[in-house]
């Protein structure tokens, strides 16, 4: 009889159970109904970016539960989306106010005076007009400003429209488009004096919103000449890349020299096996380094290739892939030839992993390695190392050191960005965006000059313990928001010069790494442990823990 009781009883709670369930799925649907904008049909293009845009907080729609699907949206109204998604403090004073925000009751003044302070918006005229609509060109602008890229757009201003359209603010409107965040109303054109509707404002406040925050979900780091000093590092990234072999020729063969012979840097060493066991799960690549000059022999000769992938191929028994690190390359020859050398090392080592690394497209103005065919690199490659770093001077022409030439950073932001353009580019560029990987380099480019001319026609390359070491002294450290690259300058009594230092600090690493995540990319690379920047905060030499920490 118990038995009975106890089986009506688990049936009846079990009932229970799911009438509860059943109700609060019930009351969720409900509710989100009750949430939505009544104005926007959960089958509109937008629905998704609205809802989004509110589950964030940047609006609460127009009144009435409604939206306002359709309607402009004021210029007043943009900056305010714009602060929220920020997340910027709201200010209440600010210095060379508007003269039509001056009433601090209006709902926008903080946030037209938050705008002001962030440089969203300049007080060039003296008026804000915060009531007008806004236009496309004026949503474009305020989007890169917003972002810190003013200094950056103007300076691209001068290159040539996206759109067929636009003939003003080129350059903010290029890299609201490079982004993403933009699109054209065709093909060929922007219109940008046109209002933007809110639906369109929300999708690309979202689209900038998540590429804002875009997560870093792999980080490579090679481990090659003398990174024992960092090792500890290794737990921190995804995976690691062992410079431990080179190809070269011996006697007119074709080897992997993994030995110190020949004055290889690249050489096994001693207690190697220690470091691969730190390396526990991680992804363990081999790296086998070319000089440019035998890299084009292998790239030019069919037999060579097919040596070289061999040898590729038998090197990484032990590992989890190939780095392919052929430099220098130029011109559709060896560009077709180093896609036919990826293509048969891919059918050669099936589904062990093949990082290759390349160079940047460069700008007009720039001499720069064309020899890479990205889009098919990125078809067969499981990683791409874009090496878009040391654009510095190497060799001064006399001319140069005569007029005392020392403004050489080492990786300013319009080559980062020209070389984060080109390589997601939609028709040639790697079509997956989540293999490229932007890669970091510390090196530094010391200039000394004695009445106005630079006394050598090469840079000096002071590591990072003695450019710390420097620091401690008395300089004049400075950062140049128009290169997002750090450098101090110094007179040496011992010689009497004075001297500048170009070098990489942790918000010249962030920088592009911001940037990186605009053009949706989601990975980093670190050339090399052992002379990553690992000191002080207060002299944003704290780049490792930056980097462990992405």
């Amino acid at each position: 009889m118990r038995a009975k009781v106890n089986s009506k009883l688990s049936k009846l709670l079990l009932i229970l159970m799911v009438c509860t369930l059943m109700f609060n799925a019930l009351s969720a649907n409900v509710l989100a109904a009750e949430e939505s904008f009544s104005d926007v049909p959960q089958d509109h293009w937008s629905y998704d970016y609205i809802e989004k845009l509110r589950g964030l907080e940047i609006t609460s729609g127009v009144g009435d539960g409604q939206f306002g699907l359709g309607q402009t949206v004021t210029r007043a109204e943009f900056v305010t989306f714009l602060c929220k998604l920020m997340g910027w403090e709201l200010v209440e004073e600010v210095e060379n106010n508007f003269s039509d925000n001056s009433d601090s009751s209006e709902w926008f003044f903080p946030y037209v005076s938050t705008a002001l302070k962030h440089g969203v918006i300049n007080n060039e005229d003296g008026s804000f007009r915060p009531k007008e609509a806004i236009t496309r060109r004026e949503m474009a602008v305020m989007i890169v400003n917003s972002l810190g890229y003013n200094e950056l757009a103007t300076k691209l201003n001068s290159q040539n429209s996206s759109f067929n359209d636009v003939t003003e603010d080129t350059g903010f409107i290029n890299m609201a488009k490079d982004f993403g965040f933009i699109q054209g109303i065709d093909e060929y054109n922007y219109n940008p004096n046109n209002t933007a509707k809110r639906e369109e404002v929300a999708a690309i406040l979202i689209r900038m919103y998540e590429r804002i925050n875009n997560k870093i979900d792999h980080k490579n780091a090679f481990y090659a000449i003398r990174s024992a000093s960092q090792k500890d590092s290794i737990s921190n990234f995804d995976s690691i890349s062992f410079g431990w072999g080179k190809l070269e020729f011996d006697n007119g063969n074709l080897i992997v020299n993994n030995t110190s012979a020949n004055e290889n840097e690249y050489s096994l060493p001693e207690g190697y096996e220690d470091i691969i066991n730190i390396s526990g799960d991680k992804e363990k690549m081999l790296m086998l380094a070319v000089s440019n000059e035998d890299a084009a022999n292998i790239l030019n000769d069919v037999n060579l290739r097919a040596n070289a992938v061999d040898l590729m191929a038998d090197s990484i028994s032990d590992f989890d892939g190939i780095v392919v690190d052929f430099e220098g390359l130029k011109g559709e020859s060896l560009k077709n030839s180093l896609n036919e050398l990826l293509n048969a090392l891919r059918n050669k080592v099936g589904n062990k992993k093949i990082y290759v690394a390349v160079h940047p497209i460069g700008r007009e103005t720039r001499e720069y390695f064309d020899g890479y065919d990205y889009k098919t690199i990125g078809d067969i490659a499981d990683k791409v190392i874009l090496m878009a770093h040391d654009y510095n001077a190497k060799l001064l022409s006399d001319e140069e050191m005569a007029n005392g030439v020392v403004d050489t950073p080492l990786t300013p932001i319009e080559d980062v960005y020209y070389a984060l353009r080109e390589i997601t580019d939609p028709n040639t560029g790697v079509q997956d965006h989540n293999k490229i990987l932007l890669q970091l380099s510390f090196i530094t480019a010391q200039w000394k000059t004695q009445e106005g001319k630079v006394l050598h026609n090469r840079p000096y390359t002071p590591n990072y313990d003695a450019l710390i070491k420097r620091m401690n002294t008395d300089v004049e450290m400075n950062y140049s928001s128009l290169y997002e690259n750090p450098f101090i300058k110094f007179y040496d009594g011992n010689d009497g010069t004075n001297n500048i230092i170009w070098y990489e600090d942790s918000r010249s690493v962030e920088a592009k790494v911001n940037l990186a995540k605009l053009f949706d990319l989601k990975g980093i690379s670190v050339w090399r442990l052992g002379i990553i920047p690992d000191g002080d905060s207060q002299i944003y030499m704290d780049v490792l823990s930056k980097i462990e920490n992405y």
